[in-house]
């Protein structure tokens, strides 16, 4: 019997080869506008976890298969655009491996796409209704919550804790691949239960995120500290009790553990009645895991 890693990595696979297909075709259907080849670019590369946990929950709720990837697209879409434009604020010149899209591109028109990317993702949001539009907004709205306070972090201290941070960051975007399936699915009854679990599994991600960056600055891969590791270091050692760095790393790590437990039971509540319960309930696992690999780390 093929086991819930397994089963999860295949779901994951199988979300990758449905995506980037469509993510091509919208790019070439902006060959009018000259905008083909930025957003391509801006597209490439991609883990796609949101795509795959959009996908993976409408599978388990039931929803149209074009819904599925139309609302997988669009969360695609906006990620893509936040981290372009995260780029361009913290001037960092490479993404994935590749020059960031401002460094080729130049800073007006890479903002510019990525600005058009937004009302692009919501116009193919907006077909699933009022409610499925009102979270959208509010998730973008939160997203540009967090980038302004990790900017002004940086330059007058931090003006909002760290788990807060986490979750503004990461946490919007999760939340929408989890509760616009339940909307297109017809139990907009449970979006707000659903957006607030992809919330916190957007949250225990990004703890995990921090966790790789801080190692890899403890081991000299890293020049320094940004503002989510300082503030990641600053939260243990306050709130968690280390007292140095091999302890951050390690209450941290246990904090995460903790969390990953309670989202799952979360996640298991959810989606009580529904048949792939048990991938759903392992999805906050297996996501903290795949980022904790990069250092030889699982929970």
């Amino acid at each position: 019997m093929e086991s819930v890693d397994k089963a999860l990595l295949r779901k994951l696979e199988e979300a990758r080869a449905l995506i980037e297909p469509r993510l091509g075709e919208l790019s070439a259907s902006l060959s009018n506008l000259g905008l083909s080849d930025v957003v391509s670019y801006i597209n490439s590369g991609g883990k796609r976890l949101r795509g795959f946990l959009t996908l993976l929950t409408c599978e388990t709720l039931g929803c149209k298969a074009n819904d599925a990837i139309d609302i997988a697209i669009a969360i695609e879409l906006v990620h893509a655009a936040s981290l372009t434009l995260d780029d361009i604020i913290d001037q960092e010149r490479e993404r994935r491996g590749m020059p960031a899209a401002w460094v080729l591109y130049g800073v007006g028109k890479t903002a510019m796409v990525s600005l058009f990317l937004v009302p692009l993702a919501l116009k193919i949001i907006e077909r699933f209704g009022r409610a499925a539009l009102s979270y959208s907004v509010s998730a973008w709205e939160e997203i540009v919550r967090g980038e302004l306070l990790d900017a002004y972090a940086s330059v007058k201290g931090a003006l909002v804790s760290y788990v807060d941070l986490a979750r503004l960051k990461t946490g919007p975007l999760f939340a929408l691949a989890v509760a616009l399936p339940f909307i297109a699915a017809s139990r907009a009854d449970m979006a707000e239960e659903a957006y607030n679990l992809g919330d916190l599994i957007g949250l225990t991600y990004q703890i995990a995120d921090d966790i790789v960056d801080y190692i890899s600055y403890l081991r000299g891969l890293r020049p320094k500290l940004d503002t989510s590791e300082r503030l990641l270091r600053e939260w243990a050692m306050n709130e968690l009790g280390a007292n140095s760095d091999d302890e951050v790393v390690s209450k941290a790590l246990d904090y995460l553990r903790e969390k990953v437990t309670d989202v799952s039971k979360k996640a298991d509540e959810l989606f009580t009645s529904y048949g792939q319960r048990e991938l759903m309930k392992e999805v906050p696992r297996f996501l903290a895991n795949m980022m904790l690999a990069q250092q030889g780390l699982s929970l």
